[in-house]
């Protein structure tokens, strides 16, 4: 037997389990695991919004630290986790669409408008001043971006 072989059907076995590939034969795939799989489409967009968050967090205060003002580039990628925010709320609206109802929908509705409010307001507010302390209203801004995305998940 070669070693392609074991590896082949370990992989095959584990993603069969996940529900990607069907178990038996004859069976049909089922995507995303059940009847849950845009919101397992959400849940990655929310994930990837936290950590991208928090890396943006880390740089600020890595820059605060090295530079002791913020660099453009960290303006830039504010603005891409903001375009990561808008394709997470349009997301979210389809799945409020498709027929699932969060546990509250008023509180995943303010969830989703304040986590596309949050940093542009944040950016804006400190649009002129490049020194320290933008940096920590950068910093503190995702954050909140990423703790309002955890919760977003949570409601869901």
């Amino acid at each position: 037997m070669t070693c392609a072989g074991p590896t082949l059907f370990l992989a095959s076995r584990v993603t069969s389990i996940r529900g990607l590939i069907p178990s038996q034969p004859g069976e049909a795939p089922v995507l995303g695991g059940g009847d849950n799989g845009d919101v397992a489409a959400l849940d990655q967009i929310s994930w990837v919004v936290v950590g991208y968050a928090v890396l943006i967090a880390l740089l600020a205060a890595f820059a605060a630290y090295r530079w002791r003002e913020r660099p453009p580039w960290l303006d830039s990628m504010a603005w891409l986790l903001e375009g990561l925010l808008a394709l997470r709320a349009v997301a979210g609206v389809g799945v409020l669409l498709s027929g699932r109802e969060p546990d509250e929908v008023s509180t995943h509705v303010g969830y989703v408008i304040a986590s596309v409010c949050i940093m542009p307001l944040a950016l804006r507010s400190v649009q002129d001043d490049h020194g320290a302390w933008s940096l920590g209203v950068v910093a503190v801004a995702a954050v909140a971006v990423a703790a309002v995305s955890v919760r977003m998940v949570m409601t869901l």
